[in-house]
């Protein structure tokens, strides 16, 4: 159910309260598996390519500190056709506001909050051995295997119904379309959307998964999680677009930005590639309440920073007098390069990022 009020003229609110259904797709359920491999550093190793692990948990007691060498580990990817169903209730609440004293002004700013039940969601392979072994988590450990001397021989990372999932964030819209000039029309759109807050409850017991960069769980906005399937979390998304017509011409400008994020690189680390990973040395304290099984103290907590990024596309465009439009347009205008990240697959960039190059298109449209 929603509302909306008009106090004055000027001035909406407006929110919206509804449940959720969603059954598993088709190729959520029934894609293919296959193996891929993955860069994990495994939390119950003695040592990694000589570095000795001062992090091991006490959950790998049963575990032989073996030293680890391979740190591509063998992970099964794909359907799962024992997926359940997922469920949520989603929360809105904004305002609307278009002033009578600036004629074509319209803003819009709107809280949501989104709560998934039992949510699909692939997670990384680190994250799953982070889980089993340092958040203590059964459902997690079920799905590694390990050889007899201690080392990982497998680990399936396909879809899993997942405790929940909880979002929270604003959506901000200003719209201007000026009067018409001599010099001819101009509109203009920005929206953005600011993330508060994103957390998993990966088994169900009320306890936030641990933040992999941060190591204290909770958080996760600003933080990305590579070879997971909500591997970025942006603070901030942000679009603007300025569009300009006379007669039968126009043109567009579009401006993405997506905000920083930071990434875990302990694997990196032990891998000795330190050229991926831009705080080496970090360190964090860690309180009462972390979740890894750990004493309390300074830990190595290394990470990597994926800087903001932010792209141009632009377009003309033509009316024709034959009821047509023809449009020559290029995406990404300045060629940038989507960030390197130290986690994803082959330490390449997350493919959310637009793919190097420029994209030069021609487009025609008929209407009958």
């Amino acid at each position: 159910f929603g509302f909306r009020w008009k106090p004055i003229d000027d001035l909406m609110v407006r929110g919206n309260w509804s449940e959720g259904f969603r059954a598993p797709s088709i190729a959520e359920l029934f894609t293919g598996q296959s193996d891929t491999f993955q860069t994990i550093s495994d939390p119950c190793n003695g040592s990694l390519q000589g570095v000795p692990n001062a992090d091991r948990p006490a959950s790998c007691a049963a575990v032989p500190a073996y030293a680890q060498g391979n740190t591509q580990i063998r992970t099964t990817t794909g359907g799962n056709p024992d997926l359940g169903p997922e469920k949520s209730i989603s929360k809105t609440l904004g305002v609307v506001y278009s002033p009578s004293w600036a004629a074509g002004l319209d803003i819009s700013l709107d809280w949501w909050e989104i709560e998934i039940e039992e949510g699909i969601t692939s997670l990384s392979a680190q994250t799953i051995v982070n889980n089993c072994y340092r958040n203590n988590d059964p459902a997690a450990c079920a799905l590694i295997s390990r050889a007899a001397d201690g080392q990982i021989s497998g680990l399936k990372a396909t879809p899993n119904n997942v405790g929940s999932i909880f979002n929270e964030g604003y959506d901000l819209t200003v719209g201007y379309k000026l009067p018409e000039t001599s010099f001819g029309k101009f509109r203009f759109v920005w929206d953005s959307t600011y993330l508060v807050k994103s957390t998993v409850d990966g088994n169900a017991d009320g306890l936030i998964s641990e933040d992999p960069v941060q190591g204290d769980g909770g958080n996760l906005v600003g933080e990305y999680i590579g070879g997971s399937g909500r591997s970025n979390n942006w603070r901030i998304r942000s679009n603007l677009m300025v569009n300009w017509e006379k007669g039968d011409f126009g043109a567009s400008w579009f401006v993405r930005y997506y905000s920083s994020q930071e990434e875990q690189c302990q694997g990196v680390i032990f891998g000795q590639r330190f050229n991926l990973c831009s705080d080496p040395n970090r360190f964090t304290n860690l309180d009462s309440n972390d979740t890894d099984l750990l004493p309390d103290g300074p830990r190595a907590r290394p990470q990597n920073h994926i800087g903001g990024t932010t792209y141009h596309d632009a377009a003309v465009y033509f009316n024709a007098p034959w009821n047509a439009k023809i449009t020559v347009g290029v995406n990404n205008l300045f060629d940038k390069d989507p960030p390197r990240s130290a986690s994803t697959f082959a330490n390449s960039f997350d493919p959310q990022y637009e793919v190097p190059g420029r994209f030069i298109y021609f487009r025609y449209a008929q209407k009958f």
